[in-house]
């Protein structure tokens, strides 16, 4: 392979990155520190800060001398937004560039009234810029969280027929030109499967993340809340398959289980039929547990004690058995078990599960609950609207 050539700009560039990465994780620095951190000379440090000061990505703290003085990562060079789409509501989370929350709002679906996606998102993001004191066009970028997946070779969202409002074959196009108004720019829209943002979460927030104890590079995550979802993580890249749909295993066939037919329209049979939340309330009730929802009904039984134990066995055979093929086929190092369900079943349920899994397959990953519990969502929404803005940012240095 041909060497790039290490010219002036590059050099700066690499530079510029490491810095703004080092202040980003850091916190304030000193440009003595900075140097020191770097590698580099006084002189090109100085050089370095001076010219990501101009560019109005760090700033200075008040202090006392220009060698002592403080420098940081200026929060209102960029602002980001994560939104997580359910048939209830949409959450909305703003960040500024540090990832520090400058405002989180809700804002619920209306009853028997299906509306246009766009302008849901356009209100969903008015009222949380309203709240943080910003515009809609200050927004470098949005990420969108939501139950389907948009499809790359068609540009429509798949897999997801409990959205209404969210089929229109432009929708994509859409949100990219129509979340502001004339003459003021629009930010930059991802539209991402919910359970892909939860793996990207763990990756930096979570049990893999880089130098956590279990850092790993290839793992899945099975998230079980109202519905049935797994991401596929490999060689620390998302694995979302040709159309989008790779983890979409509740619509996977399973033994005993009648098929689901016509999947544009019906999320019934299959893995869901077994692992759903309707299947495990049913399931729960039939053994003396009742609660509102399943993740209740679960919760209950994993706090009472042994008495809980023939229905998390049972619950443990069912989600095994559609987790076998995952793993038959993948053999992950490690399974991240999140989501509504897999939380309240909590350790009881994960040892059990680890057990069933470990007796009907070869491999043998080990099973770990999520220490992501608050929003896993929203949080890789953030995550990854921070990466890709952060990376526009330190390629616009190079530019100067």
């Amino acid at each position: 392979m041909d060497q790039v050539p290490g010219t002036p700009s590059l050099l700066r560039a690499i530079n510029d990155r490491t810095a703004l990465q080092l202040l980003s994780e850091q916190g304030p620095l000193t440009r003595a520190r900075l140097g020191a951190l770097t590698g580099l000379s006084k002189p090109t440090a100085t050089q370095l800060m001076d010219r990501l000061e101009a560019a109005g990505l760090v700033e200075a703290l008040p202090g006392e001398g220009r060698t002592a003085r403080l420098y940081r990562v200026r929060p209102g060079a960029a602002f980001v937004a994560g939104l997580d789409v359910t048939p209830a509501q949409i959450l909305v989370r703003l960040c500024d560039l540090t990832g520090e929350v400058i405002a989180q709002t809700t804002l619920p679906t209306p009853r028997r009234e299906v509306k246009d996606a766009v302008d849901r998102v356009r209100e969903a993001l008015g009222e949380a810029c309203a709240t943080a004191g910003i515009t809609v066009p200050r927004l470098n970028r949005v990420v969108i969280g939501l139950g389907g997946a948009p499809d790359p070779q068609t540009g429509r969202i798949r897999y997801a027929p409990h959205l209404p409002g969210w089929h229109d074959p432009n929708l994509l196009a859409r949100l990219g030109s129509e979340l502001t108004g004339p003459g003021e720019p629009d930010p930059a829209v991802d539209v991402e499967n919910d359970v892909n943002l939860a793996a990207i979460a763990e990756q930096s927030l979570g049990v893999t993340r880089k130098g956590a104890p279990l850092e790993c590079r290839d793992f899945a995550v099975l998230w079980i809340g109202d519905g049935i979802g797994a991401a596929i993580v490999i060689d620390g890249k998302l694995h979302r398959g040709f159309t989008g749909g790779a983890g979409e295993i509740g619509y996977m066939p399973v033994t005993g289980q009648p098929l689901t037919r016509n999947i544009r329209r019906n999320v019934n049979g299959g893995f869901q039929n077994l692992g759903g939340a309707p299947a495990v309330l049913k399931l729960a009730r039939s053994k003396g547990f009742s609660g509102s929802n399943a993740a209740a009904a679960v919760s209950r039984a994993a706090g009472s004690g042994s008495v809980g134990t023939p229905l998390l066995r049972e619950l443990a055979e069912r989600l095994a058995v559609g987790l076998a093929p995952l793993v038959a086929v993948l053999d992950p190092e490690l399974i991240v078990l999140t989501g509504a369900m897999l939380q309240a079943g909590g350790e009881p349920l994960r040892e059990l599960m680890t057990t069933e899994l470990h007796d009907i397959v070869i491999p043998r990953p080990k099973l770990v609950l999520s220490e992501v519990a608050e929003e896993p969502v929203l949080a890789g929404a953030i995550e990854s609207a921070l990466a890709q803005t952060k990376q526009e940012l330190f390629d616009n240095t190079r530019r100067r």
